[in-house]
């Protein structure tokens, strides 16, 4: 699909595609972007989407413990060790590394990349395309703007506007992006 992404034919068995003609050939087949960055999954899902319509799996790792009341959206996926409280809403395409944990009643929006060891406060709220880096921290209540980036080991304890990039304890506005910024990437 993104010629970038383009190098490996398998990873652990599994097939991995860099040409969308599989999908055109055989319509049963479902994909689960698994890259890091969250505007180029946007990217190559819009991509996949107006080409075939929407054909993505959702993965969820055996050793993760999501309770009943969590809904998980189409094409996330979520790997060992991840914790959820009650009533957590996870969008599409969401992709949540190792030993997260997400509070009660937090919501997190479409194409939201959270790295291993970020800890997300209940009620937090989450907005569409927020990346975490390492051991990221968000206390409850929080509000996090769309496209922002939350900088490895911070901890959020105020809400963050959009497009931008926090960092430190307790974490500050380092960058501003223009809004649309993640369009172009």
């Amino acid at each position: 699909m993104d010629e970038q992404f383009a190098t490996a034919t398998t990873v652990h068995g599994i097939p991995v595609f860099s040409s969308i003609k599989l999908l055109v050939e055989q319509k049963d087949v479902k994909v689960i972007i698994a890259i890091g960055s969250s505007a180029a999954r946007q990217r190559i899902a819009r991509q996949i989407e107006d080409k075939v319509g929407p054909r993505f799996a959702t993965l969820v790792h055996p050793r993760v413990i999501l309770d009943d009341s969590v809904t998980l959206g189409e094409g996330s996926a979520v790997l060992g060790g991840l914790l959820t409280g009650s009533d957590v809403a996870i969008g599409d395409h969401v992709y949540t590394h190792h030993h997260v944990h997400i509070g009660h009643d937090a919501v997190l929006g479409n194409y939201v990349s959270i790295a291993p060891g970020t800890l997300i406060g209940g009620r937090a709220q989450i907005a569409e395309g927020v990346d975490f880096g390492l051991g990221a921290t968000v206390l409850p209540n929080i509000k996090i703007g769309c496209w922002s980036r939350i900088g490895a080991g911070s901890v959020v304890t105020k809400d963050v506007p959009e497009n931008v990039t926090v960092v430190g304890v307790p974490a500050r506005i380092v960058s501003r992006r223009e809004p649309g910024w993640h369009l172009h990437v």
